[in-house]
């Protein structure tokens, strides 16, 4: 069970930030600071119970502690929370997983995680009973528990969030990690575009979305950089001709068909002549 205490007051170097799955925005650190100077602090970090060595683990607020520093205030208002290191771990994810600021990147590696600590808090979520159908029934009520608490929680759809957690599962880490501050993960269908793909593919399409001198504009120019032109669009490019060729043939005049013709057939010739000599 979580419990809070009341509002205090911990010093700024007191506070371990740790490892956090989403990387800090120091832009959005910038424009934090500029308005907590203004108007003050508007909700308190979050942080646990305090260590052996007298340090406080940070548990959410990364980016109101780091605006803190920018502005060199050597005091923030906390709440201390009395949780373990999964559930901490868990509040953390939902605090960030309901700030509309996300990218769809981030979310989806937020859902990941937490689906993660759900499978570990509940451990017959991965294993589920002695017989195997026991297991399947078991497991695949518990995934659908998750799913639909998380959306409860969240207001997100179960649907939405199956395809948040298949776009962090199904791209590269090391794919994650490079797009992580662009503007890949801003844009969920090329996420999910890339999670359809091999991760070498992968790496390969994200490189000419990001190249320097003249980047893909778009997942699907990326593919046709990578992979060229298909059968199918060079098929295509025979019916426009065709069809156009038609267009034109049906609004000629009779005098311009008969010369049409004439060329062609003219054409035929030279080149049964070239032939005959070869």
């Amino acid at each position: 069970m979580i419990t809070h205490t009341e509002i205090v007051s911990l010093s700024v170097g007191s506070i371990d930030i740790g490892e956090r799955l989403r990387v800090v925005d120091q832009d959005y650190v910038g424009l934090l600071a500029a308005s907590i100077e203004e108007s003050g602090l508007m909700q308190p970090i979050e942080v646990g119970k305090k260590t052996a060595k007298g340090r406080y683990p940070l548990i959410a607020g990364a980016h109101r502690l780091n605006a803190f520093m920018v502005l060199g205030w050597s005091q923030i208002p906390a709440v201390v929370v009395t949780a373990n290191k999964l559930q901490a771990e868990m509040r953390q994810i939902d605090e960030n997983l309901v700030r509309r600021e996300l990218t769809p990147l981030d979310r989806a590696t937020f859902l990941a995680r937490r689906k993660e600590l759900h499978e570990a808090i509940h451990p017959q979520a991965r294993h589920g009973g002695d017989r195997r159908s026991d297991q399947v029934a078991k497991t695949g009520d518990l995934i659908s528990r998750f799913t639909s608490e998380v959306s409860a929680k969240l207001d997100l759809s179960e649907r939405s969030i199956q395809r948040a957690i298949a776009r962090f599962t199904k791209i590269a880490p090391d794919v994650r990690e490079r797009i992580a501050t662009t503007w890949i993960a801003g844009r969920g269908a090329i996420l999910d575009g890339l999670a359809k793909e091999t991760p070498e593919m992968q790496r390969l399409l994200v490189a000419e979305m990001l190249f320097v001198r003249k980047p893909a504009r778009s997942l699907g120019e990326a593919i046709a950089r990578v992979r060229g032109p298909s059968i199918m669009e060079a098929l295509d490019v025979d019916e426009k001709s065709f069809a156009a060729l038609m267009r034109a043939w049906r609004g000629a005049s009779q005098r311009v068909r008969d010369r049409f013709v004439e060329h062609v057939n003219g054409q035929a010739g030279e080149a049964a002549q070239v032939d005959e000599v070869a």
